[in-house]
Protein backbone atom coordinates (compact mmCIF):
# COMPACT_ATOMS: atom_id res chain seq x y z
CA UNK A 1 0.00 0.00 0.00
CA UNK A 2 1.21 3.43 -0.93
CA UNK A 3 1.66 4.49 2.86
CA UNK A 4 3.53 7.29 1.63
CA UNK A 5 0.55 8.94 -0.16
CA UNK A 6 -1.58 9.88 2.71
CA UNK A 7 -0.31 12.41 5.38
CA UNK A 8 -3.53 12.92 8.01
CA UNK A 9 -5.07 9.98 9.70
CA UNK A 10 -8.75 9.45 11.58
CA UNK A 11 -8.41 6.36 13.73
CA UNK A 12 -11.21 4.60 14.94
CA UNK A 13 -10.81 4.55 19.10
CA UNK A 14 -12.08 0.42 17.93
CA UNK A 15 -8.52 0.02 16.58
CA UNK A 16 -6.64 1.11 20.29
CA UNK A 17 -8.00 -1.58 22.91
CA UNK A 18 -9.33 -5.45 23.16
CA UNK A 19 -12.18 -5.38 25.62
CA UNK A 20 -9.82 -7.37 28.23
CA UNK A 21 -8.20 -3.59 27.89
CA UNK A 22 -4.88 -4.46 26.33
CA UNK A 23 -3.13 -2.55 23.09
CA UNK A 24 -4.37 -3.66 20.14
CA UNK A 25 -1.09 -5.37 18.55
CA UNK A 26 1.04 -2.90 16.92
CA UNK A 27 -1.42 -0.16 17.55
CA UNK A 28 1.44 1.98 20.02
CA UNK A 29 3.95 1.63 17.29
CA UNK A 30 1.59 3.42 14.74
CA UNK A 31 0.54 6.17 17.36
CA UNK A 32 4.55 6.41 18.00
CA UNK A 33 5.46 6.69 14.51
CA UNK A 34 2.41 9.24 13.64
CA UNK A 35 3.60 11.08 16.66
CA UNK A 36 7.52 11.24 15.95
CA UNK A 37 6.78 11.91 12.47
CA UNK A 38 4.40 14.82 13.03
CA UNK A 39 1.50 13.50 10.79
CA UNK A 40 -1.81 14.94 11.95
CA UNK A 41 -4.25 11.63 13.62
CA UNK A 42 -7.09 11.94 15.13
CA UNK A 43 -9.10 9.50 17.46
CA UNK A 44 -12.14 9.06 16.72
CA UNK A 45 -15.37 7.56 18.95
CA UNK A 46 -19.43 7.67 19.35
CA UNK A 47 -18.05 7.41 22.65
CA UNK A 48 -19.47 10.98 24.91
CA UNK A 49 -19.72 9.53 28.34
CA UNK A 50 -15.73 10.24 29.30
CA UNK A 51 -13.56 12.93 28.61
CA UNK A 52 -11.28 13.45 25.95
CA UNK A 53 -8.84 14.30 28.82
CA UNK A 54 -9.81 10.89 30.97
CA UNK A 55 -9.97 8.80 27.55
CA UNK A 56 -6.27 10.04 27.00
CA UNK A 57 -5.08 9.12 30.68
CA UNK A 58 -6.63 5.50 30.18
CA UNK A 59 -4.72 5.03 27.21
CA UNK A 60 -1.70 6.13 28.47
CA UNK A 61 -2.01 4.07 31.11
CA UNK A 62 -2.00 1.08 28.78
CA UNK A 63 1.33 2.29 26.53
CA UNK A 64 0.05 4.90 24.29
CA UNK A 65 2.56 7.68 25.68
CA UNK A 66 2.07 9.86 22.61
CA UNK A 67 -1.30 10.34 22.71
CA UNK A 68 -2.48 13.70 24.15
CA UNK A 69 -6.27 14.82 24.80
CA UNK A 70 -6.47 17.30 21.78
CA UNK A 71 -6.10 14.23 19.61
CA UNK A 72 -9.52 12.54 20.64
CA UNK A 73 -12.42 13.51 18.74
CA UNK A 74 -16.22 12.46 20.00
CA UNK A 75 -19.81 12.62 18.34
CA UNK A 76 -20.53 14.83 20.31
CA UNK A 77 -17.93 16.59 19.75
CA UNK A 78 -18.83 16.63 15.87
CA UNK A 79 -22.69 16.90 16.78
CA UNK A 80 -21.74 20.61 18.59
CA UNK A 81 -19.37 21.90 15.40
CA UNK A 82 -22.08 20.82 12.89
CA UNK A 83 -25.01 22.57 14.52
CA UNK A 84 -23.18 25.53 15.51
CA UNK A 85 -22.32 26.18 11.87
CA UNK A 86 -25.84 25.41 10.55
CA UNK A 87 -27.94 26.71 13.40
CA UNK A 88 -25.82 29.32 14.48
CA UNK A 89 -28.47 31.58 16.29
CA UNK A 90 -29.64 28.44 17.97
CA UNK A 91 -27.63 27.58 20.99
CA UNK A 92 -29.86 26.10 24.19
CA UNK A 93 -29.01 22.39 24.47
CA UNK A 94 -30.67 19.69 26.66
CA UNK A 95 -28.99 16.06 27.00
CA UNK A 96 -29.09 12.60 28.56
CA UNK A 97 -25.36 11.89 29.64
CA UNK A 98 -22.54 12.31 31.89
CA UNK A 99 -20.40 15.21 32.66
CA UNK A 100 -18.29 15.32 30.47
CA UNK A 101 -21.61 15.47 27.45
CA UNK A 102 -22.40 18.58 29.63
CA UNK A 103 -19.07 19.88 29.54
CA UNK A 104 -18.98 19.33 25.91
CA UNK A 105 -21.86 21.39 24.58
CA UNK A 106 -20.94 24.74 26.86
CA UNK A 107 -17.14 24.39 25.75
CA UNK A 108 -19.06 24.33 22.05
CA UNK A 109 -20.71 27.31 22.67
CA UNK A 110 -24.17 25.85 24.07
CA UNK A 111 -26.18 26.79 27.32
CA UNK A 112 -28.24 24.33 29.25
CA UNK A 113 -31.59 24.80 30.10
CA UNK A 114 -34.08 22.84 32.09
CA UNK A 115 -36.70 24.80 30.34
CA UNK A 116 -36.38 25.27 26.88
CA UNK A 117 -34.03 23.67 24.20
CA UNK A 118 -32.96 23.59 20.22
CA UNK A 119 -31.34 20.60 20.84
CA UNK A 120 -31.95 17.04 22.86
CA UNK A 121 -28.23 15.48 22.88
CA UNK A 122 -28.42 11.70 24.15
CA UNK A 123 -25.35 9.82 25.19
CA UNK A 124 -24.49 6.78 27.86
CA UNK A 125 -25.59 7.87 31.18
CA UNK A 126 -25.73 4.89 33.91
CA UNK A 127 -28.16 6.86 36.29
CA UNK A 128 -30.68 8.49 34.22
CA UNK A 129 -33.99 8.19 35.58
CA UNK A 130 -37.34 7.78 34.64
CA UNK A 131 -37.85 11.61 35.16
CA UNK A 132 -34.98 12.37 33.42
CA UNK A 133 -36.72 10.75 29.87
CA UNK A 134 -40.00 12.33 31.05
CA UNK A 135 -38.14 15.87 31.28
CA UNK A 136 -36.29 15.18 28.01
CA UNK A 137 -39.44 14.25 26.52
CA UNK A 138 -40.87 17.86 27.25
CA UNK A 139 -37.88 19.78 25.55
CA UNK A 140 -38.72 17.21 22.34
CA UNK A 141 -42.48 18.45 22.54
CA UNK A 142 -41.96 21.98 22.62
CA UNK A 143 -40.10 21.58 19.65
CA UNK A 144 -36.46 20.70 19.84
CA UNK A 145 -34.36 18.23 17.42
CA UNK A 146 -33.46 14.96 18.71
CA UNK A 147 -29.78 14.29 18.39
CA UNK A 148 -27.99 10.63 18.84
CA UNK A 149 -24.44 10.45 19.97
CA UNK A 150 -24.20 6.54 19.26
CA UNK A 151 -27.22 4.12 17.85
CA UNK A 152 -25.55 1.41 20.01
CA UNK A 153 -28.80 -0.47 21.44
CA UNK A 154 -27.47 -2.21 23.74
CA UNK A 155 -23.76 -3.71 24.89
CA UNK A 156 -22.41 -5.78 27.58
CA UNK A 157 -20.17 -4.41 30.64
CA UNK A 158 -16.65 -5.74 32.05
CA UNK A 159 -19.27 -7.24 34.42
CA UNK A 160 -21.48 -9.60 32.18
CA UNK A 161 -24.02 -7.34 32.92
CA UNK A 162 -26.51 -5.90 29.83
CA UNK A 163 -26.55 -2.29 29.46
CA UNK A 164 -29.13 -0.71 27.21
CA UNK A 165 -27.25 1.68 24.66
CA UNK A 166 -28.02 5.13 23.72
CA UNK A 167 -29.56 3.67 20.07
CA UNK A 168 -32.62 1.91 22.48
CA UNK A 169 -33.03 5.01 24.10
CA UNK A 170 -33.23 7.37 21.18
CA UNK A 171 -35.84 5.02 19.90
CA UNK A 172 -38.16 4.94 22.44
CA UNK A 173 -37.85 9.17 23.17
CA UNK A 174 -38.65 9.05 19.22
CA UNK A 175 -41.71 6.90 19.62
CA UNK A 176 -42.78 8.83 22.46
CA UNK A 177 -42.12 12.44 20.74
CA UNK A 178 -42.84 11.80 17.13
CA UNK A 179 -39.61 13.72 16.36
CA UNK A 180 -36.63 11.86 14.13
CA UNK A 181 -33.13 10.96 15.45
CA UNK A 182 -30.32 12.88 13.74
CA UNK A 183 -27.62 10.78 14.22
CA UNK A 184 -24.81 12.40 15.06
CA UNK A 185 -22.29 9.19 15.30
CA UNK A 186 -21.22 6.63 13.43
CA UNK A 187 -22.36 4.51 10.91
CA UNK A 188 -23.60 8.64 9.83
CA UNK A 189 -21.14 10.40 7.63
CA UNK A 190 -21.12 13.37 10.04
CA UNK A 191 -18.58 12.22 12.51
CA UNK A 192 -15.81 11.88 9.88
CA UNK A 193 -16.76 14.80 7.80
CA UNK A 194 -16.43 17.15 10.78
CA UNK A 195 -13.27 15.44 12.00
CA UNK A 196 -12.06 16.20 8.63
CA UNK A 197 -12.60 19.90 8.92
CA UNK A 198 -11.26 19.84 12.64
CA UNK A 199 -7.94 18.19 11.49
CA UNK A 200 -8.21 20.80 8.34
CA UNK A 201 -7.73 17.88 6.08
CA UNK A 202 -8.50 16.69 2.50
CA UNK A 203 -10.48 13.82 1.94
CA UNK A 204 -7.75 12.72 -1.11
CA UNK A 205 -5.00 12.36 1.47
CA UNK A 206 -6.39 11.01 4.50
CA UNK A 207 -6.83 7.25 5.61
CA UNK A 208 -9.61 6.43 7.97
CA UNK A 209 -9.15 3.18 9.81
CA UNK A 210 -11.55 1.13 11.50
CA UNK A 211 -12.18 -2.52 12.76
CA UNK A 212 -16.00 -2.66 12.35
CA UNK A 213 -17.26 -3.21 8.90
CA UNK A 214 -20.68 -2.12 9.67
CA UNK A 215 -20.55 0.40 11.59
CA UNK A 216 -16.57 2.62 11.31
CA UNK A 217 -16.09 1.36 7.64
CA UNK A 218 -19.65 2.07 6.19
CA UNK A 219 -19.20 5.43 8.00
CA UNK A 220 -15.58 6.25 6.51
CA UNK A 221 -16.58 5.04 3.01
CA UNK A 222 -19.60 7.01 2.77
CA UNK A 223 -17.63 9.57 3.75
CA UNK A 224 -15.88 9.48 0.70
CA UNK A 225 -12.58 8.49 2.31
CA UNK A 226 -10.22 5.74 1.74
CA UNK A 227 -10.47 2.96 4.52
CA UNK A 228 -8.41 0.52 6.20
CA UNK A 229 -9.84 -2.77 8.04
CA UNK A 230 -7.90 -3.60 10.48
CA UNK A 231 -8.84 -7.65 11.24
CA UNK A 232 -6.95 -7.78 14.44
CA UNK A 233 -9.78 -5.54 16.46
CA UNK A 234 -12.21 -7.43 15.13
CA UNK A 235 -14.94 -8.97 16.87
CA UNK A 236 -14.13 -12.93 16.41
CA UNK A 237 -17.50 -13.59 14.93
CA UNK A 238 -17.63 -11.11 12.18
CA UNK A 239 -16.62 -12.05 9.18
CA UNK A 240 -15.40 -8.94 6.83
CA UNK A 241 -16.05 -10.57 3.18
CA UNK A 242 -19.79 -11.07 3.79
CA UNK A 243 -20.49 -7.85 4.05
CA UNK A 244 -21.66 -5.49 0.93
CA UNK A 245 -19.44 -3.07 1.87
CA UNK A 246 -16.13 -3.86 1.61
CA UNK A 247 -12.64 -1.62 2.55
CA UNK A 248 -10.37 -0.25 0.65
CA UNK A 249 -7.55 -1.99 2.43
CA UNK A 250 -7.27 -5.02 4.92
CA UNK A 251 -4.19 -5.25 7.23
CA UNK A 252 -4.16 -7.54 10.45
CA UNK A 253 -1.99 -4.56 12.37
CA UNK A 254 -1.46 -1.01 12.14
CA UNK A 255 2.44 -1.63 11.88
CA UNK A 256 1.61 -3.65 8.54
CA UNK A 257 0.97 0.26 7.19
CA UNK A 258 4.42 1.02 7.87
CA UNK A 259 5.99 -1.42 5.63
Amino acid sequence: MAFQNYQNYLICESCLMKEDHSPVEGSIEFISYLSKCHLPFLIVTNQSKRSRESLCRQYQQIGYRFLKPEHFYTSAMAGVDLLRKQFPKKTVAGYIGTKAMKDTLQMGGFSVNLDYADFVFIGTDYHATFQDYCYVLGLLKKGALLLSTDDTNCWVDDDGKFIIGPGAICKMLENASGQKIYALGMPNTNLPLQALLFLKAEKENTLFIGSKIDQEIVSGKNAGLKTVLLTSAMNEIDNPFLNDTQPDYVVDTLFGLLR
